[in-house]
């Protein structure tokens, strides 16, 4: 089960983490940026660093304290994956996953 619960907190981290970095990736390449990725600040984005802090923290909470550093080293390697496989529609996974993330995390802190 930690293996389960460290999987969903990294996917929940590197979703949020995508949603922030999308903007700084896809701009140089030519992408199309969504208008809730391209401001200064949305809620998007806001729920984006909920997602990849709390994450964070909930994964040291619900284990031992490293397994904050394999959800960090995850969702690093899994942003970096992420980008050149699904190109543009990194955006709306991004969002879509942490839509479902956020609350799929806070389950897996009663498991």
């Amino acid at each position: 089960m930690e293996i389960v619960k460290l999987a969903v907190f990294a996917l929940t981290a590197g979703f949020g983490w995508a949603i922030i970095a999308y903007a700084g990736y896809a701009n140089p390449r030519g992408w199309p940026v969504g208008a809730w990725l391209a401001g200064d600040f949305s809620w998007l984005q806001g729920l984006a660093y909920v997602a990849l802090i709390g994450a964070v923290i909930a994964s040291a909470y619900s284990g031992a304290w490293w397994h904050a550093l394999v959800v960090i080293v995850a969702a690093n390697i899994f942003v970096r994956l992420l980008f050149p496989v699904l190109g543009p529609r990194s955006q709306i996974a991004s969002s879509l996953g942490v839509l479902f993330g956020i609350p799929l995390s806070a389950a897996m802190l009663w498991l």
